[in-house]
């Protein structure tokens, strides 16, 4: 357990090490974790399917974990600091910014230009077979990017009645 707290405490301080492990177990997890599939045909067999498909089943483990390891291990650390009057940074113990965003993590928006809306509709028309949605669903979110590419905020056309 303490070699744990420990990894997460490098992971906040930006330790090669400790960043390496944690990837080495995304990688491991993403690879190995497997599920038990049974066959319906009334036989007793079963074989083994691959519970890992998609990214986004990763980035919502990462996202558990390290809102676990910010919450549990590392908002103790902070309550020491804290307490102790350290001179350490406070924030330095800290997985997430104010917004459950990754520490470090800067956005900055920027205006879309013409040229990234037409490449967004032109991508989403062309590869359409890619994008498994009712064709209704598909023409909704075109009309929401070019109303919302000449600067109308979602906001504005929700609130609106017809008449």
């Amino acid at each position: 357990m303490e070699y744990a707290n420990k990894a997460w405490f490098g992971v906040c301080q930006n330790k090669k090490k400790f960043i390496a492990i944690c990837k080495s177990f995304l990688k491991d997890y993403t690879h190995y974790a497997t599920c038990r599939r049974l066959y319906i045909d009334g036989t007793e067999e079963q074989e083994q399917v691959q519970r890992v498909k998609l990214v986004v089943t990763i980035i919502a483990l990462w996202k558990h974990i390290v809102a676990q390891a910010d919450t549990v291990v590392l908002a103790k650390r902070r309550d020491q600091d804290s307490n102790e009057d350290s001179d350490e940074d406070f924030e330095q113990w800290s997985l997430l910014g104010n917004r459950g965003k990754a520490r470090g993590e800067v956005i900055q928006k920027t205006e879309a230009t013409t040229d990234d809306i037409l490449l967004i509709l032109s991508t989403l028309w062309e590869r359409a077979v890619d994008i498994p949605c009712d064709p209704r669903c598909r023409l909704a979110f075109y009309i929401l990017v070019l109303i919302g590419s000449i600067g109308f905020r979602p906001g504005t056309y929700k609130n609106m009645l017809y008449r």
